[in-house]
């Protein structure tokens, strides 16, 4: 049995592999001095009996629960929840049982890289600029902006389909090109992308570093690209909650309990935020640091909102609830 980890968006460590008993070892990598929550690799079982793989440290994530969501298997060039019978999830281990003569890439969420995003861009015939980061833009520069960032946290990869579903409805629907100005940066944490991170590179939470004195350079250049918009309708920030069964946005005082079939919830105070993360996620967090929603939320006139996806998502639904969201947006 061979498992490989040495390709973009990949994220293990192989501790041992027993070609006697046809197992293999995995642990979590270290990330900010935790066990990063996601994983990403490729197993390749050329035996003609069944293979097991352990992940050892799934119980050491911040994000760990006893209710973990099913991972992802990518086979016949498709993403899909991986089937019952083909893992187990427990307090010591996640174990995965690895068909005969097969070759199959495991995963927390789907896998989905710059690269991805380019082939994205390629195939439909998007023009974009990769600067510093990544930016798509759409529609008539003379009216109003919609602004749309992605993957503040890397791997948080349900967003990155999402944020395809909206670009497939702007494509396709001729008034909101005419109506509306899109800017839209779909992986924000390159370089946590690449590494296969889940929410931290280089110790920085992105999504909290908005009104750091030095943040880093995606996060300043994003501010620049706010700042020389002339007028802003609509700042969006799209992740994926690893612990809550449902979707859900935030935003201040919202008119209306759902958009597009999502629940929209009133922004948490802080110390509900603080006290959420502390059972939650059990840690800590610095209240003093804003998020990319409420950095905006407190200096344009604009609606701010954070759209969370629930890691029950399968990946056809979400090019959908991307069309879905942005149409119902261009319409509030």
């Amino acid at each position: 049995m061979k498992v490989l980890n040495n390709y973009d968006g990949s994220s293990i460590n192989i501790e041992k592999i027993d070609q006697s008993s046809n197992r293999a070892y995995l642990k979590l990598k270290d990330e900010n001095g935790k066990a990063c929550h996601y994983y990403n690799f490729i197993v390749e079982n050329d035996a003609d009996i069944d293979g097991t793989v352990y992940i050892l440290n799934n119980n050491k994530s911040i994000y760990y629960s006893k209710n973990s969501f099913t991972p992802f298997v990518y086979e016949n060039e498709k993403w899909k929840k991986l089937t019952k019978d083909k893992y187990e999830v427990t307090e010591s281990f996640i174990r995965f049982i690895i068909s005969p003569k097969s070759k199959i890439e495991l995963s927390l969420a789907p896998r989905y890289t710059e690269v991805d995003l380019i082939d994205y861009c390629t195939s439909n015939g998007l023009k974009y600029k990769n600067e510093t980061l990544l930016k798509v833009e759409l529609g008539n520069p003379n009216k109003p902006t919609i602004f749309i960032v992605g993957r503040q946290h890397p791997g948080e990869t349900l967003s990155s389909f999402f944020i395809e579903g909206i670009i497939n409805a702007i494509l396709t629907k001729k008034e909101l090109q005419e109506n509306f100005h899109f800017l839209i940066y779909p992986i924000v944490n390159k370089k946590g992308v690449k590494h296969g991170n889940h929410r931290y590179v280089d110790g920085i939470d992105f999504n909290r570093s908005w009104n750091n004195n030095n943040p880093p350079e995606e996060i300043t250049y994003l501010k620049k690209e706010l700042h020389s918009v002339e007028v802003l309708n609509c700042f969006i920030d799209v992740h994926n909650d690893e612990l809550t069964p449902n979707d859900y946005i935030r935003m201040n005082n919202p008119t209306q309990d759902k958009i597009a079939d999502i629940q929209v919830l009133e922004v948490m105070s802080s110390f509900r935020r603080f006290v959420r993360a502390l059972i939650k996620q059990r840690r800590i967090i610095n209240l003093k640091q804003n998020t990319a929603r409420e950095y905006v939320q407190s200096r344009y006139t604009c609606n701010s909102l954070l759209v969370e996806l629930s890691m029950n998502d399968e990946v056809d639904s979400l090019y959908k609830k991307g069309e879905n969201f942005i149409k119902s947006i261009c319409n509030m």
